[in-house]
């Protein structure tokens, strides 16, 4: 007994002295779970993003990551989901007032006591001042890197007047040094931008207000002879001597967008191809809504999500995939995999087998890092039951429309092509649904919450609820369901695959 009290000791003490260590750390550790989201974060994680701990928790990881790196947070959690580490990565990350800084992440798995992965520990340092102790010391290095850089640099001070600009910049533009050397930045701009520049950085100054300062760009650019063509612009601000200078980065992607342009035409019958092959076997099915982000501004060919369905000796099986990625790369996975689904739900397997041929198909076959969130339905309407498995994708919503009646489900496993079969869980879960009431049940790709507005807001697990019940509520069609959606996105901005399935069970009753 007094073995049993001192050993309970021993552990209380190790585990506070834990905490206090976490606690008292100079760098960030925040603790994430396999969806992504924040399920711990430490004081110095506080004083490093200047978000509290209560306006954390819950919240995507991404909220710390600037879209230009956005795509890292996919690549770490592949890794992690692997059992790899990852130690002394240097990036950037996103304070809460939009500030990117230099940051050190490592990055470890967090196991449950049987072994499994359930998350990762993530330990960030700011890294701000050793990077300007090493410019201060490299000043030399500095120069030589300033006049031998392949991409155009060109400084600006507050007034919008060039200071200094790189050889490269002199050959993008055609003039010499001494014809740009104290002139406005307007020069090397066509109208309307020109004109509005002044104005634009005076907007700055005044407000503090970044819009395009720390994001990479797409813009034109005006030569000398008066030839226009098309760059990747790159604004940063920093202080020399108390003064403010603004370092513009410039990058002529004329090459690029011809290959894009040549491309097209080839994307357009890939795409075609794909789509005839996946719905050649589909047929309208009553109490089935399918919506894979039709009349979005700005989507022109299929990508990465995918809905289909089968019926087969009196049950309805759906497949609803999300690969990683974007674009047809993200599609290619989907081949053999709608492929796989339609042979298999017509021979009729069972969910959990499902889940385990296509999670075995992909793992074998798809190089590392290319997996594919899913969530597999069978539905049986004589004994009004959903058999379901649910991996990498947002849980399934199951809503009352009598009484708005809320219940998530499903979701626990990892995504399909991340574990071998001797890992792979294929447990299914069942829901069977009442028939004295009408009861939806809802199946979306993360695309939807994480789409944002002009202004960088994102559309949010709430607004989702809220399109689910109006269509409880009215019995809306795809389109006029995701309206408020496709109102609410800023067309301008890249954003994710989305699809959207709706199941009415009232109108799937035979």
């Amino acid at each position: 007994m007094e073995s049993g009290v001192k050993k309970s000791s021993q552990i209380n003490s190790t585990e506070s002295w834990y905490r206090a260590l976490i606690e008292s750390s100079g760098d960030a550790i925040i603790g994430k779970d396999l969806h992504g989201r924040v399920a711990s974060w430490n004081p110095a994680a506080e004083r490093m993003f200047s978000y509290t701990e209560q306006e954390m928790l819950g919240q995507p990881i991404t909220k710390l990551i600037p879209k230009q790196r956005i795509n890292e947070e996919q690549v770490i959690l592949a890794r992690i989901l692997q059992g790899d580490q990852i130690q002394h990565y240097e990036t950037t990350r996103l304070r809460k007032n939009d500030d990117e800084f230099p940051a050190c992440i490592s990055v470890s798995p967090i196991r449950c006591p049987q072994g499994k992965i359930i998350g990762a520990a993530k330990i960030i340092r700011d890294i701000t001042e050793r990077k300007a102790a090493d410019l201060l010391s490299k000043d030399n290095r500095f120069r030589a890197l300033f006049e031998t850089i392949v991409d155009g640099v060109v400084l600006i001070n507050a007034k919008g007047l060039i200071q200094a600009l790189n050889p490269a910049a002199v050959s993008l533009f055609g003039y010499t040094p001494i014809e740009l050397q104290g002139k406005n930045i307007s020069l090397l701009m066509p109208s309307p931008h020109a004109e509005q520049h002044d104005q634009h950085l005076d907007n700055y100054l005044k407000t503090g207000i970044k819009k395009v300062i720390g994001i990479g760009r797409e813009a034109m650019g005006k030569r000398k002879d008066g030839s226009m063509f098309p760059v990747e612009l790159t604004i940063s601000e920093m202080d020399v001597d108390g003064e403010r200078i603004f370092t513009g980065i410039i990058r002529d992607i004329s090459q690029r967008k011809q290959a894009e342009a040549a491309n097209d035409f080839e994307q357009e019958l890939a795409s075609d191809l794909l789509q005839r092959l996946w719905e050649a076997e589909k047929t309208d099915k009553s109490g089935l809504t399918i919506w894979r982000g039709e009349n979005l501004p700005g989507k022109h060919y299929f990508s990465g999500d995918l809905l289909l369905h089968a019926s087969s000796y009196g049950h309805t099986y759906v497949l609803h995939a999300d690969s990683m990625g974007h674009g047809l790369v993200a599609a290619l996975p989907l081949l053999p995999l709608g492929d796989l689904f339609y042979s298999l739900a017509h021979s009729g397997h069972m969910v959990g087998a499902i889940a385990a041929k296509l999670n075995r198909m992909l793992f074998e076959r798809m190089p590392r890092g290319r997996f594919v969130s899913a969530t597999i339905l069978r539905i049986n309407t004589h004994h009004r039951s959903v058999e379901f498995w649910s991996g990498g994708m947002p849980p399934l919503i199951i809503l009352t429309a009598e009484s708005a009646d809320e219940t998530q489900a499903g979701g626990e496993h990892p995504a399909l092509g991340v574990l071998s079969s001797d890992d792979f869980n294929a447990k299914t879960q069942e829901w069977q649904w009442d028939s004295q009431y009408p009861q939806y049940l809802f199946s979306y790709s993360d695309g939807l919450t994480d789409a944002q507005n002009a202004a960088g807001e994102r559309f949010g697990q709430q607004r989702v609820l809220e399109l689910f019940k109006n269509q409880c509520k009215d019995q809306c069609n795809s389109t006029e369901l995701c309206k408020e959606f496709v109102d609410f996105i800023d067309p301008g901005k890249p954003h994710d695959d989305v699809s959207l399935l709706i199941v009415d069970c009232e109108l799937l009753r035979p």
